[in-house]
């Protein structure tokens, strides 16, 4: 083999795992729970090793205390790909992040489980804690407070504080689908098996 041709084949190699290559598996962001001041991205291990037969899964370190930070930091995660399908899965606080890039359709679909759709009234007693004012920014992050451009699909816990506001948004928004699942907040084997289902959605459209 020649060096020539040995090396437009290493080439053609790193093209296709290039991040803008289009025949490349498509992205999709994982977002961590944490009620936006908490958690890490190695929350989203089982969802990434469930995601990567499927997809390139990054899992997004977007900064906390910080909602319009971290708003901002997943919106540019979500154009860092400009020539793959994006998809986002989010859990919790990292489901309102999520819906909020596929309410401003900077994805192709977005699932969610346990979101947070109403940002300010969950951030109230955050603001008391941390003497902080982020009402403007919550509103900002609030899926609630959004039409959707795109399609949502919301997995919510039937036994969790945070439903009646996401079955609100759900049923306010002609774009989102809520699915009602068993459990509390999160809870396990339920999240788990949510998770799956939320991916399995995502591969499927």
């Amino acid at each position: 083999m020649s060096k020539r041709f040995a090396l437009l084949c290493l080439l053609a190699v790193l093209a296709l795992a290039a991040p803008g290559n289009a025949s490349a598996k498509p992205v999709l962001l994982l977002f961590h729970p944490g009620g936006f001041c908490f958690g890490k991205p190695a929350m989203m291990n089982d969802a990434a090793a469930y995601a990567e037969p499927r997809f390139q899964p990054v899992k997004v370190d977007y900064p906390l205390c910080d909602l319009s930070a971290a708003l901002r930091y997943s919106i540019n995660e979500a154009k860092r790909f400009p020539n793959r399908k994006v998809y986002a899965y989010g859990e919790s606080a990292g489901g309102s992040i999520a819906a909020r890039l596929g309410e401003m359709k900077l994805v192709q679909g977005t699932a969610v489980q346990d979101p947070v759709a109403n940002v300010v009234k969950f951030m109230k007693p955050y603001e008391a804690y941390f003497g902080v004012d982020w009402s403007d920014e919550a509103r900002w992050m609030s899926p609630d407070r959004h039409p959707s451009r795109g399609r949502i699909r919301a997995w919510i816990a039937q036994d969790d504080s945070l439903s009646p506001d996401s079955w609100r948004w759900a049923r306010k928004d002609p774009k989102v689908v809520g699915q009602g699942v068993p459990g509390r907040h999160l809870q396990q084997p339920y999240r788990t098996e949510t998770m799956h289902s939320a991916i399995d959605y995502l591969a499927a459209h």
